[in-house]
């Protein structure tokens, strides 16, 4: 048998640390190794993996445009990707209905960022301490082609970001002002630890931003459509974002992101002064397509809420003192203990359950949302012999 790890470790620039698992394929919401041994994916890819491995009702419609256009420049116009538009328009508030496509969603961050300048053309940014937007240093600043043609509107963005504590109005009141463009906030802090906003908060962050003139731009990478229960996390909050950032599970495992701002903005952003090759492409678009479709048919909504609620009954219920606390909203959710977690995460591995380590002492969990109840008991009985081994 090839050793397909050591052929990894020689030859690709490491990103994460190895966890020495070689997967070769996925079926529901279960992968398999090379010896056919089978792992509960609760990484779900953390986050790409939204409905399941090899759900075919996603993978056929993709399969099917890849047979008649796999890419084609957003400048001609196609069939798929109109109907991937006007079938996640119309699931938005009205307000918020001008879509820019890319392929992850740190380019969905990026440019959310240079159209808040262009719209406000103020220079400082405010986002929260432990949130995470992607890890792109900004290209931007790389790019000096057609003597600074794309560089020179938006060089003054370099270093512009003030950080507040999440959850606390008071500081934003304090560091909000005329020099902002936008606040970047998660709704649910998903790298910095399952941190939900409190009741009320961006509501409330929302005023505020509209007393100085600033938008309010919504990273929803993570908690966007039906991680949390809802199809969009501000949802939750009653309130509509200026500007709102998708990405990881958009395009059905395709490398899908979108950028959407309100139609009153639309006049700010000058043709092509932000693009993408592969953006909107239309095998992308037949995932986002079928993505969408697919949550209608099968009220996969409904589903997230009661299983989310499940899901955390159960691991609340572990009567383990090395337990700090459970918390999470619908399949977004976070057991963090009082030890580190790698040696933890790693032992679920082994015991078959893949999850996500966060932090130094959060196991996070992330499952496909077709996941099932007994799925989730099969998982819970893991954690329990984890804990007391």
């Amino acid at each position: 048998m090839k050793n397909y790890s050591a052929i990894q470790k020689q030859y690709l620039i490491p990103v994460y640390p190895n966890r020495g698992l070689t997967i070769t394929r996925g079926e529901g919401s279960w992968l398999y190794d090379t010896s056919n041994k089978k792992y509960l994916d609760c990484m779900g890819g953390y986050g790409v993996n939204l409905l399941g491995h090899q759900n075919q009702e996603i993978v056929s419609p993709i399969k099917k445009q890849l047979y008649r256009l796999i890419s084609l420049h957003s400048s001609l116009n196609n069939d798929t990707r109109s109907l991937a538009i006007q079938k996640l328009v119309s699931k938005l508030p009205n307000l918020l209905n001008q879509i820019y496509f890319s392929s992850s969603g740190t380019e969905s961050v990026e440019a959310a960022i240079k159209f808040a300048y262009l719209i406000t053309e103020r220079t400082k940014f405010i986002a929260a301490k432990n949130g995470y937007h992607g890890k792109t240093l900004g290209a931007l600043a790389a790019t000096n082609s057609n003597k600074g043609k794309y560089q020179n509107p938006f060089s003054v963005l370099i270093n512009q970001f003030d950080f507040l504590d999440f959850g606390d109005l008071a500081h934003l009141k304090k560091l909000a002002s005329k020099k902002h463009a936008a606040v970047i906030l998660e709704p649910i802090q998903g790298e910095g630890g399952v941190i939900p906003a409190p009741p009320g908060y961006l509501a409330q962050v929302k005023k505020i931003c509209q007393k100085h003139g600033i938008l309010l731009i919504i990273d929803e990478i993570q908690t966007g459509l039906g991680r949390t229960g809802q199809l969009f996390a501000f949802q939750n909050h009653n309130v509509t974002p200026d500007i709102l950032c998708l990405g990881k599970g958009l395009g059905g495992e395709i490398p899908c992101a979108a950028t959407i701002i309100q139609k009153k903005y639309r006049s700010f952003i000058p043709r092509g002064i932000h693009t993408s090759t592969f953006g909107g492409n239309p095998l992308a678009s037949s995932g986002l397509l079928a993505v969408l479709n697919y949550i209608d048919k099968y009220q996969i909504l409904k589903q997230v809420q009661a299983n989310g609620r499940y899901f955390l009954k159960q691991l609340k219920s572990i009567p383990d003192p090395i337990i700090r606390s459970v918390r999470g909203q619908g399949l977004m959710i976070a057991l963090e203990i009082k030890r580190n977690n790698m040696r933890y995460v790693k032992k679920l591995q082994d015991l078959g359950v893949l999850t996500i380590p966060t932090s130094n002492t959060i196991i996070r969990f992330l499952p496909p949302l077709i996941i099932n109840k007994k799925e989730i008991d099969y998982a819970v009985k893991q954690v329990k012999k984890c804990l007391a081994q």
